[in-house]
C-alpha cells in the first residue's frame, strides 16, 4: 500500500481527517534573518509565551500586564503566578497576593481582559470648610525684593498654622470622617477567624489630595521701617466619609467560606512639619506671604505617600466589620477606630512557583509566607488550599510535573517534582489533594525558576553547583558541558537547549537529541524564561525564536483505515535538514493507541528511510510525523 501525500497549507487542513502546523508558513515563532526584535525589560519583570504566540509581560511592580510591550491594563493585586493551564482553550489564569484574577485570551477580539477586584473603597460625601490661621509678628529682618522667611519666623508661621489644621482635623474626627489621605485595605476572613483573602493597601483622599498642599496666603505689610505685620489667613481642608461597595458575589468559594470583612486603616498623621515658608517680590508697603506645608513639591510628596504606607504597615487599626458580606453591600463609613492595632504583614514578595494539573482543574503552589511549604488547592479557589506539607527547607523555586506518558498521573496519586534551594523532590498528592508526601531525590538545589527548563523529552536543570542535568522519570544523568551553568531555556521550534554561564560569559545551544553543544557569540544571556524568551546583558527581552534561521517546526498526523499487519514501510523524504524528526507509527482503533514503530532522526536526509515493523490486528493506522526541518524539505511518501 502507498500513501502518497503533500504537506497541506492551514488553510486547506480539515481537522477530520488530518491536521499540519507548519509555524513558519503562519509567521507566529519565525522571521527571516535580520535585526534582533526586542522590547526592553528591566530587572523583576517576568515574561511568558502564551498559547497564542505573544509575549505576556509582568511589569516591575507586579501590577502592570503588557502583551508583545503594550500596556494592557493592571491587576488589583501584585502578581503571583501564572497557571499553565486552565478551564478553558482560551483561559489564562493569573493569581495575585489577594485573589486570584482571570485573563481571557480571545482570539475574535484579540485582546486580554483583567477582572478587577469585586470589593471597592473610595472616598465619599466630602465637605469643604475655612478654618482661621490666627495673625502673627515676624522679626522684621526683610527688605525689597523675594525671599524665604528666617527659620525663627517660620516656626511661628508653623505654629499658627499647625493650630488651625489640627482643629479642621478635630472637627473632622468627631463625625468620624478625615481631612488626611489615609491608606485602606479589606480583607476577608472565615468563620473560624482565619483571613482567607485580602486586598492590598490603597489610598483613599478626597479631591484635593494631601490637604496640607494648599498654601495659605497671609499679608505682609510694613510697620516703623520694617516688614513685621502678617495679618490673618485662612486653611481650606476638606473632609471626607469612606464608601465600601461589596456587590452580590457569584464566586462560590468565597460564599461558601467567608463570614465577615474587615476595613483596616492606618492612623492619622500630622505634615506640617517640614513646611515651607516664602514671599513673592516686597514692594514699599506690603507683600503676599505663602506658607506650603510639607509637600509642596513631588519628592516631597512622594515621601508623604511613602511615610503614610509605611504607618499602616505598622499599625493599621480595623475600623469596620461587616458580617455575612456577600449578599450585596453598600455602606459609608465614618473613619474611626474600633480596635487595637491590628499585626498587618505587607504581601509583596517574589512570584510563587506554581504547576496546575488534571485538566487545569486543580492547582499546586508554594506558599508565599513560609518557606519550604506546599500547598494544594481546586484552581478556582487558588487561594484556599485544602493541603498542605513541608517539603523543603530552602525556597521552592519550581514546580513540575514528571516527563513522560502518565504527565505525572499514576496509581490514583499525582506525582510532580518541586525544585527547591536546598535540593530535588519527587512529590506525591492524592486524588482530594489533602495528602502530599514528598522525598528527595538529589542533594543539591538550584538558584532560581530559570535554572530549570521543561523540554520534549525530559527536564532539564542546573544545580547550584552550575553541573547540567536531564531528569527524566526518577533518573538524574549529568550532562558534559564547558562552562558553568546559570541558567537553562528550551526553544520548541527548534528543539534545542540553551544554556549560560554566570555573569553572562558563555551562552551555548545543544541540540536534541543528539546533545551537540555549540557556542554562541550572538547572545550573551543573563537568564532564560518561558519557551525561546531570553533576557540579554544589556537587559533586552530577546525572541529567539524569531532571531533563528529559516528552518520551521512541522506537524502532520493522519489515520488510515486498514488491514495491516506485518511488512516493511518506507519514507521518502528530501531534506536538507532535519533535527529530531519523529516518525510514529500507531495502531488505532479498539482501544489506547498502540506504537508500532517510532525513527527519530536528525541531518540531511536524501535516501528512503525503511524499518521492519509488526502490528497486531487493528482497523486504523496513525501516521505521524513531528520535528524542526529546513523549508526546502519534501515529504513525498509513505510505502507499506
Amino acid at each position: 500500500m502507498k500513501l502518497n501525500f503533500n504537506l497541506p497549507k492551514i488553510s486547506d487542513v480539515s481537522l477530520s481527517s488530518n491536521y499540519a502546523v507548519n509555524l513558519r508558513e503562519r509567521g507566529s515563532v519565525l522571521s527571516p534573518v535580520g535585526t534582533p526584535q526586542t522590547s526592553l525589560t528591566e530587572a523583576g519583570v517576568r515574561n511568558f509565551r502564551l498559547p497564542s504566540g505573544r509575549i505576556l509581560s509582568v511589569g516591575d511592580d507586579r501590577h502592570d500586564l503588557m502583551i508583545d510591550g503594550e500596556l494592557i491594563g493592571s491587576l488589583s493585586a501584585p502578581f503571583g503566578a501564572l497557571l499553565p493551564e486552565g478551564p478553558g482553550d482560551d483561559c489564562i489564569i493569573l493569581t495575585t497576593n489577594s485573589a486570584p484574577e482571570w485573563l481571557i485570551d480571545s482570539q475574535l477580539r484579540g485582546k486580554f481582559t483583567p477582572l478587577k477586584s469585586e470589593i471597592t473603597l473610595e472616598a465619599t460625601q466630602e465637605i469643604t470648610s475655612d478654618h482661621a490661621v490666627e495673625a502673627l509678628k515676624l522679626s522684621g529682618n526683610y527688605q525689597r525684593g523675594s525671599g524665604q522667611l528666617t527659620a525663627p519666623d517660620l516656626a511661628k508661621a508653623y505654629q499658627v498654622i499647625e493650630s488651625a489644621m489640627l482643629t479642621a482635623e478635630s472637627r473632622a474626627a468627631g463625625s468620624g470622617r478625615r481631612v488626611q489621605p489615609v491608606w485602606m485595605a479589606w480583607q476577608i476572613l472565615d468563620a473560624g477567624g482565619k483571613v482567607i483573602s485580602r486586598s492590598e493597601p490603597m489610598l483613599i483622599q478626597a479631591t484635593g489630595g494631601f490637604q496640607g498642599n494648599k498654601s495659605v496666603e497671609m499679608i505682609l505689610t510694613r510697620k516703623d521701617g520694617k516688614f513685621t505685620e502678617c495679618s490673618s489667613g485662612t486653611l481650606r481642608m476638606t473632609s471626607y466619609a469612606v464608601r465600601i461597595q461589596i456587590p452580590r458575589s457569584s464566586d462560590s468559594w468565597r460564599r461558601q467560606r467567608a463570614a465577615r470583612i474587615e476595613i483596616l486603616a492606618s492612623e492619622p498623621l500630622s505634615f506640617i512639619n517640614g513646611a515651607i515658608g516664602a514671599f513673592n517680590q516686597i514692594d514699599s508697603a506690603s507683600s503676599m506671604l505663602y506658607i506650603s506645608p510639607l509637600g509642596g513639591d513631588e519628592a516631597s510628596l512622594n515621601a508623604l505617600k511613602e511615610r503614610t504606607r509605611n504607618a499602616f504597615s505598622r499599625s493599621a487599626r480595623v475600623i469596620a466589620r461587616i458580617d455575612n458580606p456577600l449578599e450585596g453591600v453598600e455602606m459609608t463609613l465614618g473613619v474611626s477606630a474600633l480596635d487595637d492595632s491590628a499585626a498587618w504583614t505587607s504581601s509583596i514578595g517574589e512570584p510563587n512557583a506554581v504547576c496546575a494539573y488534571r485538566g487545569g482543574s486543580a492547582v499546586v503552589y508554594a506558599d508565599a509566607y513560609r518557606t519550604g511549604i506546599l500547598l494544594a488547592a481546586p484552581s478556582l479557589s487558588p487561594l484556599s488550599p485544602v493541603g498542605s506539607a513541608k517539603v523543603s527547607a530552602g525556597k521552592i523555586h519550581e514546580i513540575m510535573a514528571p516527563a513522560g506518558n502518565s504527565g505525572g498521573w499514576n496509581y490514583g496519586r499525582y506525582h510532580l517534582l518541586v525544585f527547591a534551594d536546598d535540593g530535588v523532590y519527587a512529590v506525591s498528592i492524592d486524588r482530594s489533594l489533602q495528602t502530599i508526601s514528598s522525598q528527595q531525590i538529589h542533594g543539591c538545589g538550584v538558584s532560581g525558576p530559570e535554572a530549570v527548563a521543561r523540554a520534549f523529552d525530559a527536564i532539564y536543570f542546573a544545580d547550584s553547583r552550575g553541573e547540567l542535568l536531564k531528569l527524566k522519570g526518577s533518573k538524574i544523568e549529568s550532562i558534559s558541558v564547558p562552562f558553568a551553568v546559570s541558567s537553562v531555556g528550551f526553544s520548541s521550534a527548534h528543539s534545542e537547549l540553551w544554556i549560560t554561564s554566570p555573569g553572562a560569559r558563555h551562552t551555548a545551544t545543544i541540540a536534541l537529541p543528539s546533545m551537540k553543544c555549540t557556542l554562541r557569540t550572538d547572545l550573551h544571556a543573563t537568564r532564560f524564561e518561558s519557551d525561546g524568551l531570553a533576557v540579554d546583558s544589556a537587559g533586552a527581552l530577546r525572541d529567539l525564536h524569531r532571531e533563528a534561521e529559516r528552518n520551521c517546526l512541522v506537524e502532520w498526523m493522519r489515520r488510515i483505515e486498514t488491514d495491516f499487519k506485518s511488512g516493511e514501510i518506507t519514507w521518502q523524504i528530501d531534506s536538507a535538514m532535519v533535527q529530531g524528526l519523529d516518525l510514529t507509527l500507531a495502531a488505532d482503533g479498539g482501544g489506547a493507541p498502540q506504537r508500532v514503530n517510532q525513527l527519530i532522526v536528525s541531518g540531511r536526509i536524501n535516501a528512503p528511510l525503511r524499518a521492519k515493523i509488526y502490528s497486531p490486528q487493528r482497523p486504523y493506522l496513525s501516521v505521524s510525523f513531528r520535528g524542526v526541518v529546513a523549508p526546502e524539505s519534501r515529504f513525498r511518501q509513505i510505502k507499506f
